[in-house]
């Protein structure tokens, strides 16, 4: 008996049942071998992509703390300056001078607290931007291969592209 069936459908046309010949044993291996291998190496790497762009944060996040404590502790000596320079002075005049002094000290010491505090914001948005850019960006280029991939099989036999969509299915449940 013949290993290859062939059933002519029409004139022309039929199916050719020889798994050897239409590759499916050979695709179905190569595939598997991919998403195991391949969606370790992915994870991993977004693993600690994620892991740098937390502890940026953290440390955007810390350097804000510091440098509000550190604007606390100038104004509080400030306002200790302020007071024994007025406690000091006798005349009304040099009072409100003085007061005027510490007003102007102050607002300048606050202003220049929240430029460095607008800088840290800034600084921190452009960390978020990027981790959104980063993940826009994958999932655009995921999507890209998937219509590829369908796009190269649309004209393949119909059970070569159901067992291509089923590992494309699987693949995208990996990465989401």
């Amino acid at each position: 008996m013949n290993a290859n069936f062939y059933f002519p459908i029409g004139e022309g046309f039929g199916i050719n049942t020889n798994i050897l010949e239409t590759n499916v044993i050979n695709l179905a291996v190569v595939i598997g071998v991919l998403v195991y291998f391949g969606g370790d190496i992915l994870t991993s790497s977004l693993e600690s992509r994620n892991g740098r762009i937390l502890k940026s944060l953290r440390d955007a996040e810390a350097k804000i703390e510091q440098s509000v404590a550190a604007y606390a502790q100038a104004n509080a000596e400030l306002t200790q300056a302020c007071e024994k320079e007025i406690t000091i002075t006798e005349n009304g005049l040099k009072k409100r001078i003085a007061r005027g002094k510490c007003f102007l000290a102050n607002a300048a010491a606050k202003v220049k607290s929240l430029k460095s505090t607008q800088i840290d914001a800034i600084q921190l948005t452009k960390v978020k931007a990027s981790l959104e850019l980063g993940s826009k960006f994958n999932k655009l280029a995921i999507v890209g291969a998937q219509g590829k991939i369908q796009k190269r099989v649309s004209d393949k036999p119909v059970l070569q592209k159901d067992l291509t969509d089923t590992i494309i299915r699987l693949f995208s449940e990996i990465n989401n």
